[in-house]
């Protein structure tokens, strides 16, 4: 399933959502920032495997375009912002991921 990871959040009034780099600079929240945060918050019952599976998915995704993932990818991404955000990118995520 070919995802487009560079698609950017939008509040109610269809403005994109912001984000900070690591410099603090302003940028946009796309889904490929948004997953590739949300699939590296700690999970206890992750073991090592998971970790790095994880870590991986979350390089992918994470500069945004396009991305060809198999469907427990997208599910494990999907699950992972489910439990990381609130509505507002959950909502969107989802049809995003769909």
């Amino acid at each position: 399933m070919v995802i487009d990871f560079g698609k950017v959040f939008v509040n109610f009034e269809g403005q994109g959502l912001i984000d900070h780099d690591g410099e603090g600079k302003v940028v946009s929240m796309t889904l490929g920032r948004t997953a590739a945060n949300a699939l590296l918050v700690p999970n206890d019952k992750d073991n090592g495997a998971d970790k790095i599976r994880k870590y991986d998915l979350a390089l992918r995704v994470y500069g945004g375009g396009e991305v060809d993932l198999a469907t427990e990818e997208v599910t494990a991404i999907r699950d992972a912002i489910l439990k990381s955000y609130g509505p507002m990118i959950c909502g969107q995520a989802a049809k995003m991921l769909s």
